[in-house]
């Protein structure tokens, strides 16, 4: 169950240094919920710049997501574990920052969109699309359509 009180102090879009990922590190997959939003920790695997909106998604380990955060070029990534804030600050590896796993959120479309469609990773990073979109790489359903790449697509998540 998540829990409506962040811990760490971060808010979306903000960062916590990697230089104090030692209090970090003990709430690393954990979820919040702000403003009826839900939203993890998880922490950048490399250099992250202009992650508004992004989708990320996360390295594995026997299986189970470690919520070390990247951007995929995947289609239908099941691994998928969130979308940044609009107002996301760029990150170096190690930093820690929030990203939303359920509620309404805005994606980037790598492509046209239709509107009520399951939504999810596309080949372009950070970028979703509806294309070949299967059960386990949901990210949401878009609430409206996208013309073109780069429009900022509203969509109702799946909690994940």
């Amino acid at each position: 169950m998540a829990s409506s009180m962040n811990a760490l102090g971060l808010a979306p879009g903000e960062k916590g240094l990697a230089a104090n990922g030692t209090s970090y590190s003990q709430s690393l997959g954990q979820t919040y919920t702000k403003d009826g939003n839900t939203w993890r920790v998880v922490k950048a695997a490399g250099t992250l710049a202009t992650m508004g909106r992004a989708l990320v998604v996360s390295a594995m380990s026997g299986g189970l997501p470690t919520f070390v955060a990247t951007t995929s070029t995947t289609a239908n990534d099941f691994t998928w574990v969130g979308v940044c804030h609009s107002t996301q600050v760029d990150l170096a590896i190690g930093d820690y920052f929030l990203v939303q796993c359920g509620g309404y959120a805005e994606i980037i479309s790598a492509a046209a969109i239709a509107a009520n469609v399951a939504v999810g990773c596309s080949t372009t990073a950070k970028k979703g699309d509806d294309a070949t979109i299967s059960l386990g790489g949901i990210v949401g359903y878009s609430t409206e359509s996208a013309a073109g790449v780069d429009e900022n697509v509203g969509i109702v998540m799946i909690t994940k």
